[in-house]
């Protein structure tokens, strides 16, 4: 199987990316910055944001699930809203079936889930 991974990077993505490699799985991860990964037999690691779903199609393309491990830190952020659409509209186009979210985003406060909104 085929992988992408978003938010990679993170402390939870690296052990989904660790994971899937270990089980013989190849993954495509889409990160802000190349370089952050170390090279792995099986990895493909792809630069662009996980916000846009031109960057969440190349990567997701070929693939058969995606994996959102993305973290949005403290305080207020649209990164999660903003990237379930680019994920919705990349997979439109690439006909990935599969969709994985590992998120503590709404475990503790959530005044600053409608942070962004008029």
């Amino acid at each position: 199987m085929i992988i992408t991974v978003l938010g990679a990077t993170g402390r939870t993505g690296r052990l989904v990316v660790d994971q899937a490699l270990d089980s013989g799985h190849r993954v495509h991860a889409l990160v802000r910055r190349t370089g952050v990964l170390s090279d792995r037999d099986g990895l493909t690691v792809l630069e662009g944001d996980a916000r846009s779903a031109e960057s969440v199609a190349e990567a997701s393309r070929a693939t058969d699930a995606i994996v959102s491990a993305l973290d949005t830190g403290t305080g207020p952020s649209m990164l999660i809203a903003d990237s379930t659409r680019a994920i919705i509209e990349a997979s439109r186009t690439t006909g990935v079936r599969r969709l994985l979210v590992v998120s503590s985003y709404s475990a503790g406060a959530t005044e600053h889930l409608t942070a962004g909104r008029g």
